[in-house]
Protein backbone atom coordinates (compact mmCIF):
# COMPACT_ATOMS: atom_id res chain seq x y z
CA UNK A 1 0.00 0.00 0.00
CA UNK A 2 1.07 3.43 -0.94
CA UNK A 3 1.46 6.15 2.05
CA UNK A 4 -1.82 7.45 2.95
CA UNK A 5 -3.96 4.30 1.69
CA UNK A 6 -6.10 1.90 3.77
CA UNK A 7 -7.16 -1.55 2.22
CA UNK A 8 -10.78 -1.11 1.87
CA UNK A 9 -11.23 -4.60 2.64
CA UNK A 10 -10.77 -3.90 6.11
CA UNK A 11 -13.40 -1.39 6.75
CA UNK A 12 -10.89 1.60 5.97
CA UNK A 13 -11.36 3.94 3.22
CA UNK A 14 -8.75 4.30 0.52
CA UNK A 15 -7.69 7.41 0.30
CA UNK A 16 -6.18 8.08 -3.26
CA UNK A 17 -5.31 11.68 -4.75
CA UNK A 18 -7.84 13.54 -6.54
CA UNK A 19 -7.39 12.73 -10.59
CA UNK A 20 -6.05 9.51 -9.28
CA UNK A 21 -7.80 6.92 -11.83
CA UNK A 22 -7.77 4.10 -9.11
CA UNK A 23 -11.16 6.13 -7.63
CA UNK A 24 -12.62 4.69 -10.67
CA UNK A 25 -12.08 0.99 -9.05
CA UNK A 26 -13.84 2.32 -5.97
CA UNK A 27 -17.41 1.03 -4.60
CA UNK A 28 -19.02 4.23 -4.71
CA UNK A 29 -17.61 5.08 -8.46
CA UNK A 30 -18.98 1.66 -9.53
CA UNK A 31 -22.56 2.15 -8.28
CA UNK A 32 -22.40 5.38 -9.91
CA UNK A 33 -21.22 4.70 -13.45
CA UNK A 34 -24.07 1.30 -13.74
CA UNK A 35 -26.81 3.52 -11.70
CA UNK A 36 -30.03 4.96 -13.55
CA UNK A 37 -28.57 8.58 -12.29
CA UNK A 38 -28.23 11.53 -15.49
CA UNK A 39 -24.56 12.71 -15.71
CA UNK A 40 -24.87 16.82 -15.13
CA UNK A 41 -22.90 17.73 -18.01
CA UNK A 42 -21.30 21.42 -17.88
CA UNK A 43 -19.67 23.29 -21.12
CA UNK A 44 -19.20 26.59 -22.17
CA UNK A 45 -21.74 27.81 -24.83
CA UNK A 46 -20.46 29.58 -27.72
CA UNK A 47 -21.41 33.00 -26.15
CA UNK A 48 -18.77 32.13 -23.32
CA UNK A 49 -22.27 31.41 -20.92
CA UNK A 50 -21.83 28.43 -18.58
CA UNK A 51 -24.18 25.45 -19.01
CA UNK A 52 -25.27 22.24 -16.71
CA UNK A 53 -27.36 20.08 -19.05
CA UNK A 54 -28.44 16.29 -17.90
CA UNK A 55 -27.65 13.67 -19.55
CA UNK A 56 -27.53 9.52 -19.92
CA UNK A 57 -24.17 8.41 -20.37
CA UNK A 58 -22.47 4.74 -20.73
CA UNK A 59 -19.10 3.71 -18.93
CA UNK A 60 -17.16 1.76 -21.53
CA UNK A 61 -14.78 0.68 -18.65
CA UNK A 62 -12.53 3.29 -21.07
CA UNK A 63 -14.48 6.62 -21.02
CA UNK A 64 -17.48 8.19 -20.90
CA UNK A 65 -19.93 8.13 -23.41
CA UNK A 66 -23.31 10.61 -24.13
CA UNK A 67 -25.60 10.51 -26.71
CA UNK A 68 -26.36 13.80 -28.24
CA UNK A 69 -29.91 13.58 -30.38
CA UNK A 70 -29.30 14.87 -33.69
CA UNK A 71 -33.11 13.91 -34.32
CA UNK A 72 -35.74 11.71 -32.92
CA UNK A 73 -38.94 11.89 -31.65
CA UNK A 74 -38.42 13.69 -28.73
CA UNK A 75 -35.90 16.09 -30.27
CA UNK A 76 -37.50 19.45 -30.98
CA UNK A 77 -34.20 20.90 -32.53
CA UNK A 78 -30.11 19.41 -32.80
CA UNK A 79 -27.97 20.38 -29.77
CA UNK A 80 -26.47 23.21 -30.34
CA UNK A 81 -23.61 21.83 -27.63
CA UNK A 82 -21.81 19.87 -30.40
CA UNK A 83 -20.94 23.20 -31.98
CA UNK A 84 -19.91 24.44 -28.70
CA UNK A 85 -17.74 21.64 -27.78
CA UNK A 86 -16.03 21.75 -30.62
CA UNK A 87 -15.55 24.90 -30.47
CA UNK A 88 -13.98 24.94 -26.06
CA UNK A 89 -13.85 21.01 -25.62
CA UNK A 90 -13.29 21.51 -21.61
CA UNK A 91 -16.00 20.16 -19.35
CA UNK A 92 -17.08 19.08 -16.13
CA UNK A 93 -19.81 16.03 -15.34
CA UNK A 94 -20.89 15.14 -12.17
CA UNK A 95 -23.17 11.77 -11.00
CA UNK A 96 -24.30 12.39 -7.83
CA UNK A 97 -27.02 10.70 -5.91
CA UNK A 98 -29.77 13.13 -3.86
CA UNK A 99 -29.30 11.10 -0.46
CA UNK A 100 -27.35 12.87 2.63
CA UNK A 101 -24.69 12.13 2.36
CA UNK A 102 -24.27 12.59 -1.19
CA UNK A 103 -22.30 10.26 -3.24
CA UNK A 104 -20.09 11.69 -5.96
CA UNK A 105 -18.14 10.94 -8.80
CA UNK A 106 -16.75 14.33 -10.64
CA UNK A 107 -14.71 14.14 -14.18
CA UNK A 108 -13.08 17.14 -15.39
CA UNK A 109 -11.80 17.15 -19.01
CA UNK A 110 -11.71 17.63 -22.09
CA UNK A 111 -14.47 15.90 -24.51
CA UNK A 112 -14.46 14.52 -28.11
CA UNK A 113 -17.13 15.00 -30.03
CA UNK A 114 -17.88 12.08 -32.71
CA UNK A 115 -19.58 12.43 -36.30
CA UNK A 116 -23.21 11.60 -36.49
CA UNK A 117 -23.88 8.16 -36.37
CA UNK A 118 -26.64 5.50 -35.27
CA UNK A 119 -28.11 4.67 -31.53
CA UNK A 120 -28.13 1.01 -32.29
CA UNK A 121 -24.19 1.26 -33.23
CA UNK A 122 -23.44 3.10 -29.36
CA UNK A 123 -20.73 1.70 -27.98
CA UNK A 124 -22.85 -0.85 -26.05
CA UNK A 125 -25.54 2.03 -25.22
CA UNK A 126 -29.30 1.31 -23.83
CA UNK A 127 -31.88 3.30 -23.64
CA UNK A 128 -33.93 1.10 -21.27
CA UNK A 129 -31.53 1.96 -18.34
CA UNK A 130 -32.94 5.09 -18.15
CA UNK A 131 -36.45 4.61 -19.84
CA UNK A 132 -39.28 3.53 -17.54
CA UNK A 133 -40.31 -0.12 -18.64
CA UNK A 134 -43.03 -0.40 -21.12
CA UNK A 135 -42.38 3.18 -22.41
CA UNK A 136 -40.84 2.27 -25.89
CA UNK A 137 -38.04 4.74 -24.98
CA UNK A 138 -35.46 2.02 -25.79
CA UNK A 139 -36.58 0.99 -29.24
CA UNK A 140 -38.41 4.26 -30.00
CA UNK A 141 -34.66 5.70 -30.74
CA UNK A 142 -33.01 2.86 -32.11
CA UNK A 143 -31.47 4.42 -35.79
CA UNK A 144 -31.97 7.98 -34.16
CA UNK A 145 -29.14 10.22 -35.60
CA UNK A 146 -26.63 11.04 -32.93
CA UNK A 147 -23.11 12.42 -31.91
CA UNK A 148 -21.32 10.43 -29.02
CA UNK A 149 -19.40 13.18 -26.52
CA UNK A 150 -16.51 11.06 -24.98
Amino acid sequence: MGEGESDAGSGGTMALPQGDLRLLESDVAKRLLTSSIPARFAYTARDGTPRVVPTWFHWTGDELVMPTFLSAPHVRHAAARLGALRANRDVAITIDTEGFPPEVLLFRGRVSPTSPTSISRGRGWRASRYAPPGSGSSTSRRGSPVAWVA
